[in-house]
């Protein structure tokens, strides 16, 4: 079973690449908010002392940060600011407390 794509006539081109940005603009939004929900579910996970899956929201928002800096999906410097100050600067540090945690919470081969 084939699917046949057929290009629109030209005269509804217009509408269509409008109708197209506006989809485009909508999906950037909603990928936009990954990197704020997931640093929110890290932050909950690190709340409840669970710091693996705290440890693993962290870099799906910094993962989800590096994929709208790839895509240039950001698109002006305030934008960016505030994913610099909200994202990037907190995960860093809230991932690197993580780790620490874990090492400290972790048994050690000597308590077996």
């Amino acid at each position: 079973f084939f699917l046949m794509i057929r290009r629109p006539p030209r005269s509804t081109q217009s509408r269509s690449s409008a109708a197209s940005d506006v989809y485009k603009r909508q999906i950037n939004a909603e990928y936009m908010g990954i990197p704020f929900l997931e640093k929110q579910k890290g932050t909950i996970r690190f709340k409840e002392n669970d710091f693996i899956q705290a440890s693993k929201h962290y870099s799906k928002a910094l993962l989800g940060l590096n994929i709208l800096l790839k895509d240039n999906t950001i698109e002006d410097e305030a934008q960016l600011q505030r994913f610099v100050n909200q994202i990037l600067i907190p995960c860093n540090l809230n991932l690197a407390l993580c780790y620490i945690c874990l090492l400290y919470t972790s048994p050690s081969p000597r308590d077996s």
